[in-house]
């Protein structure tokens, strides 16, 4: 019988607790299998890329299934989503379609994060009792939670939260949240003390706190627009959009992403659906992404082009930081011209 067809079997034999235990068993029985075949040279390779390729089609969805229920343990916003949700409750305004669809779509998001932690542990193969440097503490974290959140709260006042020093670790270990209330002496510390950045940085003698507080997460800034069109090669115009993102992590779940050319002397506008993927936007860097625009279509005239980005569970809009478009729905684009 087919290797994958007989897990897949079995698994429905069982409930979603053994399954884990026999899923967890599998991945360690395919480790220490491919131990035993490294005896055997070249092999190993091909041997464990089968079998790799076999347990992904089956085993990570039912680890994903298996761990969802409990997953949100994995990341420590509990007290925060369960005091929000509980608040909303008492006052009868909970719009539980809402958190359904907020639930539902972090569900595998979360498991996820455990999954990842899980295989993390798993492939381990130093000594545990070594213990690691900060600096190489810090390098984990930077690659690890481009992926996944990263937060918690800050404590003992020391060298290392001091302002300057805090912006950068935090950066760079991708903080998306921070307790607001522990501990009160480094978050005093950042209230009273300012930050200082370039000429041109909006920020510059803002305090400590602000700035962090504002940076927390992904923040979304329009940098830049461009037109590529050859009308003699082709009908179609390539759109170049250019988007930072000015925030310490970057965000993990895909929002959807559209634009709208609007004809400036009827004010009609026109819905064009891009492939942008706010996810690949990194923190404290930027991304340019094409989108095709069919100028045929158009009329001469003057359009001017602007873009929603949207969470599809919340249906919350994502404001972007340019100035002016703080609490719009849209942020400004460009404007195209038709002669």
């Amino acid at each position: 019988m087919d290797f994958l067809l007989l897990i897949e079997q079995f698994l429905h034999l069982v409930d979603e607790g053994l399954s884990l235990v026999v899923l967890l068993a599998v991945v360690v029985a395919v480790e220490l299998a491919e131990q035993f075949t490294l005896l055997f040279g070249q092999a190993a390779r091909s041997f464990h890329a089968h079998l790799e390729n076999q347990i992904a089609l089956v085993v990570r969805p039912k680890l994903l299934d298996a761990l969802a229920a409990d997953a949100e343990l994995g990341v420590r916003l509990r007290a925060f989503g369960d005091g929000v949700l509980y608040a909303a409750i008492e006052r009868r305004d909970v719009d539980f379609r809402a958190e359904r669809r907020l639930r539902e779509g972090n569900r595998h998001f979360e498991a996820q994060v455990r999954a990842l932690a899980a295989e993390e542990l798993m492939r381990l193969d130093s000594n545990l009792d070594e213990q690691g440097t900060r600096s190489e503490e810090l390098l984990f974290q930077y690659k690890l939670c481009q992926y996944v959140p990263n937060g918690g709260e800050v404590t003992v006042d020391n060298e290392y939260n001091d302002l300057d020093n805090a912006i950068a670790d935090l950066s760079q270990m991708h903080i998306s949240y921070l307790n607001s209330e522990h501990d009160p002496a480094v978050l005093d510390k950042w209230k009273n003390s300012t930050y200082t950045g370039s000429r041109t940085d909006v920020f510059s003698g803002c305090t400590g706190y602000d700035y962090i507080s504002t940076h927390l997460g992904y923040r979304y800034v329009m940098k830049e627009s461009s037109v590529d069109f050859h009308s003699v090669l082709s009908d179609t115009a390539s759109l170049y959009i250019t988007i930072a993102n000015t925030g310490f992590s970057s965000a993990y779940t895909r929002f959807d992403t559209v634009l709208f050319l609007t004809d400036e002397s009827t004010g009609k506008s026109k819905k064009i659906e891009t492939n942008i993927d706010n996810r690949t936007i990194a923190g404290n860097d930027c991304s340019t992404f094409k989108t095709d625009l069919d100028i045929r279509s158009l009329r001469k005239g003057t359009y001017s082009i602007s873009l929603r980005m949207e969470d599809p569970y919340t249906e919350n809009s994502i404001h972007f930081a340019n100035q002016g478009a703080e609490n719009s729905k849209t942020v400004p684009v460009g404007t195209l011209i038709l002669h």
